[in-house]
């Protein structure tokens, strides 16, 4: 056998054990991280309720009411630089069409209905109220209930989901399977 065989020997031999490392390496199961009890509440840290508690969308009218009257009471708007878009901000006649629409199309009590069509509920961890719907299948006969945590992303809110959730919570055909979704708002987005 020629040096050069050997060497080639040799390289390929370091080479599978440095891969097979490798691989054995990846395989591992890291160890659990050591999560600290962190309080992000305001203030220092006290006892706060920690049950699930039922939540719905209930905005008072009189809050609607002051609302509908500072918008129409609200200063004209600056005129946009001409050619303008959105470079500096929000531009001021899109603004002006929003708060035009705000007082005089957008259906409250219509909204609040939509938002309230799946059951809500807040709890408190660590200090943070967090806001969530939680949504169980009706129709389970024969199906695995499957957990499935749906989680939005900033900016973003759980409405994202209001589409999704009932294909995800309706036996579909051919499936044995049907999900119960967990949607938490992130912490600072829910309506309440």
């Amino acid at each position: 056998m020629g040096s050069c065989s050997k060497i080639f020997l040799v390289i390929g031999g370091i080479s599978v054990i440095l891969i097979g490392l490798k691989i054995n390496s990846l395989l591992e199961v890291p160890p659990m991280p050591v999560l600290e009890a962190t309080w992000w509440g305001p203030g220092q840290a006290k006892e706060v309720d920690t049950s699930i508690r039922p939540f719905k969308i209930d905005i008072p009218e009189k809050v609607i009411t002051d609302l509908t009257q500072r918008l129409k009471n609200a200063r004209p708007f600056t005129p946009p630089l001409e050619g303008i878009q959105q470079q500096y901000g929000m531009n001021t006649k899109l603004l002006s069409e929003i708060v035009e629409f705000w007082k005089t199309k957008y259906d409250w009590k219509e909204r609040q209905t939509f938002l309230n069509q799946y059951p809500q509920f807040k709890t408190n961890i660590q200090g943070l109220d967090i806001h969530f719907l939680h949504v169980k299948p009706t129709n389970t006969k024969g199906l695995k209930v499957v957990p499935l945590l749906l989680l939005h992303g900033w900016p973003g809110s759980i409405r994202e989901f209001y589409e999704l959730i009932p294909l995800l919570t309706t036996p579909q055909p051919g499936k044995d399977f049907i999900f119960e979704v967990i949607a938490p708002s992130l912490p600072g987005m829910y309506t309440g």
